[in-house]
């Protein structure tokens, strides 16, 4: 279990380097071990959370393509453009829903003031259409 990519690939080059490779490794973060091992002894447990990370990926991915319209929207309307493709949009829509993770996190009192429109920004704006 570790708390960050940066730990996970630290981990695997230390393994690397210990044993010649390292392949096959899984590093989940704490939510993902939880939920898998309450899923394994409690078979009866709710779909995932809206905003878990996988779920949010998607919802922010259908999202984009209206949003990116508005004026607040400008610097992902414009990263987008340099070579418009649904594996860029996924990509991007992979790292918003990380970040929108870590903020609900560390930040969420920032996330609820969002939610209730008290910010004017790109993200502010995801977090409201998208939750």
């Amino acid at each position: 279990m570790v708390q960050s990519k940066g730990m996970e690939r630290w981990i695997s080059l230390q393994l690397a380097e210990r044993h010649g490779i390292c392949a096959n490794c899984r590093f989940p973060f704490p939510n993902t071990f939880v939920r898998e091992m309450f899923q394994s002894v409690l078979k009866d447990l709710p779909k995932p959370n809206l905003f878990d990370p996988g779920v949010m990926t998607w919802r922010v991915m259908k999202a984009l393509p209206k949003l990116i319209e508005e004026p607040a929207f400008e610097p992902l309307r414009i990263y987008l453009e340099s070579g418009r493709s649904d594996l860029k949009r996924f990509q991007l829509s992979q790292r918003i829903a990380d970040l929108f993770d870590q903020y609900l996190l560390f930040r969420p009192e920032m996330m609820f003031q969002w939610e209730q429109g008290k910010a004017r920004h790109w993200q502010a704006g995801a977090v409201a259409r998208t939750g």
